[in-house]
Order: structure tokens, then sequence, then C-alpha cells
């Protein structure tokens, strides 16, 4: 059952606010912090996650996610995932390379976890 929701930022305060506006969906949230967890923990939940949102540079400030983002791509299209993959970047020129890369979506960290709720009408 694709209940659940991975969401990657290496600053705690996104995280928090991530799983803050997540609070009351009946989605269990799961964290990471850094690029090693993010595999991880993608490959632990990958059959049961609804959607991942992520930060383009965990950890850090420098662009760092488009090689997870085109692995995800890649399960994408051999049926292997099947999830929303949000790119939440506090850079827009970010967001749109993560998309061009594979994301399914792009929001501010502020309307990510909002508008992954309203795309799994949650």
């Amino acid at each position: 059952m694709m209940n659940t929701v991975l969401v990657v930022d290496d600053r705690y305060r996104f995280v928090r606010l991530h799983v803050d506006n997540l609070h009351g969906s009946n989605l269990q949230v799961v964290t990471a912090t850094s690029l090693d967890e993010l595999t991880a923990m993608y490959e632990r939940h990958r059959d049961e996650l609804a959607g991942i949102i992520l930060d383009g540079c965990v950890p850090g400030d420098k662009l760092n996610t488009l090689p997870f983002i085109q692995a995800v791509y890649s399960d994408r299209q051999e049926g292997l995932f099947n999830g929303l993959l949000i790119a939440a970047s506090s850079d827009p020129s970010y967001r749109q390379a993560m998309v061009q890369h594979g994301c399914t979506h792009e929001a501010p960290k502020s309307e990510a976890a909002e508008l992954l709720r309203r795309l799994l009408g949650k």
C-alpha cells in the first residue's frame, strides 16, 4: 500500500515544516538528511512510497541530488516506482533542473507538502 512519504532535507527546520504540514493526512512520514540516508530509505520503502519531497542540496548548497532523481526516473520507466517526486529546493533554478532530470512536480519548500497532499487527495 502506497501511504508513505519520504521527506528529504539536510536542514531540520524544513524536515519539521514538511512533517508538520503532512500531519493529519493519514500518511506515514519517513525522513532522510543525507544522500546515503536518502538512498537507504528509498530502497527500504520504494514499494510503499506515495511520494518524495526532495531538497536539491543534501547536504550543503550545491545541487547534488540529480543522480538520485535520474535513478528514480529510470525506476519509474521500469514500473518500479509510481509515486510523486517533488522538487522542493529554495532555489527556483534548482527546482527547474530537478524537473528536467525527472521530478514530477516542483514547489517552494513552504508549499511542497500541501502540493503533495493535494495531488494525493489527502
